[in-house]
């Protein structure tokens, strides 16, 4: 996915890049993917196809964006976690304060996020979009959990592996959530998590 070439420090860089992605997201869900140009989204913010391409690859990466942004702040929550606190169990508790902030709203209480999410099972771009975004918050999550268990994550395998746990835990749980009529996202987390801690509870030990 593409970066910003602008500083995400500048307020001003900031709000452009928001307003391209709100905008792609909701011409996405207006007209539906075929039906929307880059330059569409350009033309509804009212900026260049240059300016659209510092911030953004494709329509599909701008109208996820909120969820990249999110996922950032998840493993931002989780590097500052306690160290002491086990893998999991820190990425649990980095989602609730996630899911709790009201402040900045985790995306699951956006009225537009089942739509966009169901839309991604539908269109082969934005699935792949989706699934590169996810891969990459893996990738950043594996990297604080080495720094969490202060090893080396190219000889040790045990970050990637709790990272790819935490993240499809997170999936299945919003997979759930986005087919479903009923509960609210956190309580299909907690469900998901308390299966998963069930599971890596009951692998026996390593024999000596």
């Amino acid at each position: 996915m593409t970066e910003p070439t602008a500083p995400r420090s500048d307020p001003r860089s900031r709000r452009t890049r928001e307003a391209l992605a709100e905008a792609a997201l909701d011409l996405l869900l207006e007209r539906g993917p075929e039906n929307v140009g880059i330059e569409d989204v350009t033309d509804r913010v009212e900026v260049s196809r240059r300016t659209f391409s510092r911030y953004f690859g494709t329509k599909e990466e701008a109208a996820l964006d909120f969820l990249r942004r999110d996922l950032a702040r998840v493993n931002a929550m989780l590097e500052a976690r306690p160290a002491d606190e086990g893998l999991v169990e820190a990425y649990v508790a980095a989602l609730r304060t996630w899911m709790r902030d009201d402040e900045h709203p985790a995306w699951h209480r956006s009225p537009r996020s089942k739509a966009i999410l169901r839309l991604t099972a539908a269109d082969p771009a934005l699935g792949a979009a989706f699934r590169q975004l996810i891969a990459q918050a893996q990738d950043e999550t594996a990297r604080v959990a080495a720094l969490r268990l202060g090893v080396d994550a190219s000889r040790d395998l045990r970050p990637a592996t709790l990272a790819g746990v935490a993240t499809s835990g997170l999936t299945t749980a919003g997979r759930a959530w986005i087919a479903g009529d009923a509960p609210d996202l956190p309580e299909v987390i907690e469900q998901v998590f308390a299966i998963l801690h069930t599971a890596i509870a009951a692998v026996p030990p390593r024999s000596a």
